[in-house]
């Protein structure tokens, strides 16, 4: 892996802490909101290739999980409005995904440095 490529890696972890742990930090998720955000992450396939019953079987998820994540703030919480909260949530996870590439990419290149040592 050249220089320039470890900056341009650098460059985005350095952003990625901005982007994703300074909010994850910052929101103090409860167990209800961390299971919401890793079941979105897994269950939003909206721009993988994958059969209709798939999809139509993530889209029941992603509605079950907001459902149950609406009952948690009404019910358990008792909060009369989580809109503020949800939304930070919500940026979170878009920000996670965003970040999934970039991660991929350095991995990428990682493991085409290592390759190129071990030849």
């Amino acid at each position: 892996m050249s220089n320039t490529d470890l900056s341009v890696a650098e460059e985005d972890v350095n952003r990625m802490m901005e982007d994703v742990i300074g909010p994850l930090l910052d929101l103090n998720l409860d167990l209800y909101e961390i299971s919401y955000i890793l079941n979105a992450l897994v269950w939003h396939i909206e721009e993988r290739k994958v059969l209709e019953s798939t999809s139509n079987t993530a889209e029941e998820v992603l509605d079950q999980i907001a459902d149950e994540l609406h009952e948690h703030y009404t019910c358990d919480l008792r909060m009369t409005n989580y809109a503020a909260r949800l939304n930070h949530i919500l940026s979170l996870i878009w920000a996670i995904e965003k970040y999934q590439q970039v991660l991929l990419m350095i991995c990428g290149m990682m493991g085409a440095g290592i390759k190129q040592e071990i030849l």
